[in-house]
């Protein structure tokens, strides 16, 4: 009779058979609010909520400089970054151009229409005849350019200085979810004239990604 390896206990059920059903789920559960709040466990989200003051060294520090969240604006940071240097504020700068292309897509998008019927039409009337649309349409077209700009050194430079490495792997997975958003974005957005140079852009960028 040939010989069988046994077959391994699923971790699950191992963690039950030494810890507890009950202890298991807290761990689980302690797990989960440590990834959501970027690093407080829950023990302390408990103690925060009674108001009793943070212990040594401060679990409440990791949101502020390893959160997604206050990533851009933190409430306090290191002396360090304060420098032009490594930083060169490429993801706040990012961030307000971003923050520019939504108000002044806002404006836009009111006078336009996403038809190829009528929208050289509409860009056409946004040029001549609504207040302010000339300049709306050219912050807007300019700033979506220094945003693929700045997004991109941004992305640089944080592989370059291999900042991309634990704990903020997951701000880097986040950023080059937005990197691919803002090349797409800004390469559909380039069609929404529907004159001839941008027709024709997209057409041959087009046929260039699938070849």
């Amino acid at each position: 009779m040939a010989l069988r390896w046994p077959e391994p206990i699923p971790t699950l059920q191992k963690e039950v058979q030494q810890y507890g059903w009950r202890r298991v789920i807290f761990m689980h559960l302690d797990e989960l609010v440590t990834r959501v709040t970027a690093g407080i466990p829950l023990t302390e989200v408990r103690n925060i909520l009674r108001g009793e003051p943070p212990p040594r060294p401060n679990p409440r520090v990791k949101p502020h400089t390893e959160g997604f969240i206050l990533h851009i604006k933190p409430s306090f940071y290191h002396e360090a970054v304060t420098r032009l240097y490594p930083t060169f504020r490429l993801g706040l700068l990012s961030f307000y151009l971003f923050l520019v292309e939504t108000i002044t897509g806002i404006f836009l998008m009111i006078f336009y229409t996403p038809s190829p019927l009528v929208a050289y039409e509409n860009m056409l009337r946004i040029l001549n005849n609504v207040p302010f649309g000339q300049l709306m349409r050219d912050i807007h077209r300019l700033g979506a350019e220094a945003m693929v700009v700045a997004v991109m050194l941004h992305m640089l430079r944080t592989f370059f200085t291999a900042s991309y490495k634990r704990p903020r792997q997951f701000t880097w997975a986040t950023g080059v979810i937005l990197l691919v958003l803002t090349l797409f974005l800004s390469f559909s957005g380039y069609l929404l004239p529907w004159d001839q140079l941008s027709y024709w852009a997209v057409t041959i960028g087009t046929s260039m990604a699938e070849a």
